[in-house]
């Protein structure tokens, strides 16, 4: 009898990850910084299954607010949510035994998820829109902090954005004044920069307040460089988007 070669491939959320509690986590946070009614994570996961901005309507539906509301309440789940993904997810019963098993009788096995890369992605369309091929682009990543104008990396979605756009075939810089360089290079592989050169794309990743003072103009590679800037920190003359 032949045997057949078969791969598998595992969704994340709900299969592999229990996430909900982090999604829970992201959109009463939302729902405080807007005045309304926080929800419950068993109702919530009523909602869950038609992406991100489905469950804001939802969301906001269900806890008496506006309409007028709808975009508002997503970009700030969306970024509540990518600045702590993982703080209260786990993994589901017995993934590591079943993950051992396959592992173990060489089938190989991959991921399939909706899991949005938004600083990325959006980068690479602002970076092709301008006539820049991602790979081989220079990027530059302002800020590797968990928040602004401290030197805490717990939890920075910097490194997963670093890790992406490096995926992408970009050459990326990481700065931050108040990071501790032995830290980050200890804990995450990448060497902070000290000087600073000409780049294709800029990304804002935290609002130090020391990146206000930086002479963008001397750092951008041409006149066609993407300033993204994904805290609306910087002055909206100088930049190309903002999350």
């Amino acid at each position: 009898m032949e045997c057949l070669n078969f791969n598998i491939i595992f969704d994340l959320d709900g299969t592999l990850v229990h996430s909900i509690p982090d999604m829970h986590n992201a959109i009463n946070k939302t729902l405080t910084e807007y005045s309304l009614e926080n929800i419950s994570e068993e109702k919530l996961q009523t909602f869950v299954g038609e992406g991100m901005l489905s469950l804001s309507k939802k969301v906001v539906d269900y806890c008496g607010g506006n309409k007028n509301l709808y975009e508002t309440v997503f970009n700030s789940y969306r970024q509540n949510y990518s600045e702590e993904p993982y703080k209260y997810s786990t993994l589901m019963p017995d993934v590591i035994n079943a993950l051992n098993y396959f592992y173990n009788q060489k089938i190989p096995m991959g991921i399939c998820t909706n899991k949005r890369q938004f600083v990325t992605e959006k980068l690479i369309q602002l970076l092709s829109g301008n006539g820049i091929n991602a790979k081989g682009a220079k990027a530059l990543i302002l800020g590797v902090s968990f928040k602004e104008n401290c030197p805490d990396i717990r939890n920075s979605k910097a490194f997963e954005i670093y890790s992406q756009l490096s995926a992408a075939g970009m050459e990326v810089d990481a700065f931050d004044p108040y990071a501790n360089a032995l830290e980050v290079k200890e804990k995450h592989n990448i060497q902070l920069v000290n000087a600073l050169r000409k780049y294709d794309a800029i990304i804002l990743v935290v609002a130090h307040d020391f990146f206000k003072s930086l002479d963008y103009a001397s750092l951008k590679r041409s006149n066609k460089t993407v300033i993204y800037d994904t805290k609306a920190f910087l002055d909206r003359s100088i930049v190309t988007a903002r999350l």
